[in-house]
């Protein structure tokens, strides 16, 4: 199921890739004859080139000034990729629908259904979700993130996909301030 979804994923992405490619030729069709530079070839390859497996995969879907339409089968995400979890955020709480997971790679939907930006990190953390250490600035400080996404606006959307080894994680915004004020949540990833 996973390895569908991956597919499905990267798909949209080499599709979007070729609508960047076309409307790319279409406007260079008025350019001079000496131009020497070449133009980009039409052909595209179905085999992306080899990468190291990431940790997470942020990935690309329209970004919306307030929440997308609902849509059968998932809330409001769209149709091409179903999420396991769901986040929603709001100014000082983060909410997910689901505590547990099966170690493996998770889709997750986040909304920030707040008035304001808020940013997701993700730590393994084994203690109390409450007790991460913060520095003087207002931020979590002294423990490496297992992945961290840019702040969504307010009323933002973002779907992301993140490879879980066994043990709990806590999800948080590190935003200052913002973690100190409760904008945290755990989920704890249990042997396949």
């Amino acid at each position: 199921m996973l390895t569908q979804r991956r597919w499905i994923a990267q798909a949209a992405m080499l599709g979007a890739l070729a609508a960047l490619m076309a409307g790319s030729l279409a406007c260079n069709t008025g350019s001079k004859a000496d131009d020497s530079t070449p133009a980009p070839s039409a052909a595209l390859s179905t085999r992306p080139p080899p990468q190291p497996t990431p940790t997470a995969i942020v990935i690309p879907v329209p970004t919306f000034s307030s929440a997308p339409p609902s849509q059968p089968g998932n809330g409001n995400l769209p149709q091409l990729v179903k999420a396991d979890v769901k986040l929603t955020i709001t100014d000082g709480k983060f909410t997910l629908d689901q505590s547990r997971v099966t170690a493996n790679e998770i889709y997750f939907s986040a909304n920030n259904d707040g008035s304001q930006p808020h940013s997701i990190a993700i730590v393994k953390w084994d203690g109390d979700p409450s007790a991460l250490p913060v520095g003087q600035a207002g931020r979590v400080t002294g423990v490496q993130r297992h992945i961290e996404i840019d702040p969504l606006d307010a009323r933002g959307f973002e779907l992301f996909e993140i490879e879980y080894i066994e043990g709990q994680y806590v999800l948080f915004c590190d935003l200052p301030g913002h973690y100190a004020r409760g904008e945290y949540a755990a989920i704890t990833a249990l042997t396949p």
